[in-house]
Parts: C-alpha cells; sequence; structure tokens
C-alpha cells in the first residue's frame, strides 16, 4: 500500500486557484481522483449534483446518493456489499459494572476462523488489491487505485480506520 499526495494524482490541481482557496474538498478530491477528472470539474459536479457549497463538506447523504447510480461520467459505479452478518459483543457499564450485550450488523467485514470484524482500509486494500475504488470513512472520503492512497497523508498512516461504505469505479 503506497501513498499518492493529490497534487500528483489529480489533473489542474497545482494550477488551480480554485483548489488553492478549498477546504472540506475530500469528497471533490475522490471524485476527480477516481473519475480522472480535472479538480475544477469535480469542484463543478459536486456543487451541482451533490449542494456543496464552497469550503464545506458535502453531506455523506448527498454523496452517497449520488454514487448510487449505476454510471457517472461514462463509468460504471458499484457499491461493494458484502451479505450481512450480526455480530454480538459483552460490555460493561462503566459506572455501575453491569454487563450487556451489543448487536451490530456488519455489511463490510473480515472473517477470521469463525470471527467477524468490520473492514479496515487496511483489510480492504488487501481483499481489493486491483481496481478504482471511493471509500467512505467516518467524516472523511478517498480514492484507492491498485493498492495506493489518494489523499491526504492521515488516510495512508490510518490503516486501521473502519471503512462504512466503499465504491468500485469502472
Amino acid at each position: 500500500m503506497n501513498y499518492i499526495a493529490t497534487t500528483k494524482a489529480i489533473k489542474g490541481y497545482k494550477t488551480s486557484k480554485l483548489a488553492a482557496s478549498e477546504t472540506n474538498d475530500c469528497v471533490v478530491r475522490a471524485i476527480a481522483s477516481a473519475f480522472d477528472i480535472t479538480y475544477n470539474q469535480s469542484h463543478k459536479l459536486c456543487a451541482e449534483k451533490m449542494n456543496r457549497r464552497n469550503r464545506k463538506g458535502v453531506l455523506t447523504f448527498y454523496f452517497h446518493g449520488f454514487l448510487s447510480q449505476s454510471e457517472i461520467l461514462g463509468k460504471s459505479v458499484k457499491e461493494i456489499t458484502m451479505e450481512p452478518v450480526k455480530v454480538e459483543s459483552t460490555r460493561t457499564d462503566r459506572y455501575w459494572g453491569d454487563k450487556y450485550t451489543v448487536t451490530k450488523t456488519l455489511n463490510l467485514y473480515t472473517k477470521r476462523g469463525s470471527k467477524y470484524s468490520a473492514m479496515t482500509v487496511g483489510s480492504f486494500v488487501k481483499q481489493f488489491p486491483k481496481g478504482t475504488y471511493i471509500l467512505s470513512v467516518k467524516g472523511h472520503t478517498f480514492t484507492v487505485k491498485d493498492s495506493e492512497i489518494i489523499g491526504n497523508y492521515y488516510d495512508f498512516r490510518a490503516k486501521k480506520v473502519r471503512v462504512e461504505k466503499a465504491f468500485k469505479i469502472n
């Protein structure tokens, strides 16, 4: 797993005055790098299709809704899903010491023996080494192309962050 800076991976990023003035633009950068379009084209697309305002992030609801289409910009888009599994864990109340059971449903997971755990960025890259994917983690989005992380340097370092949704771009 390698890291590629957005300045190298996105067309027109270095020369874009718009990119230099933006913040909270992880979705714009993910769309640009995954669909091989310029930063400015991606910025315009996010404003028109996902109600993104300058220097404001995109709400997850709009972003996942946009990527739920089967085709965008001439490329097919497919959400990566697995057969959901229910996982139970026992927790202890930290104030009263009472034990209780928590049940979670995992849609993206890894299996080790008979145990299931939520899929992390590191395990996703191992399981899907080839292809272009947009990964959505809590409060953030980035692109993975052929096991290379395109986004913030932190995305490359945070291999144990749980993947909430993943979309394959062909």
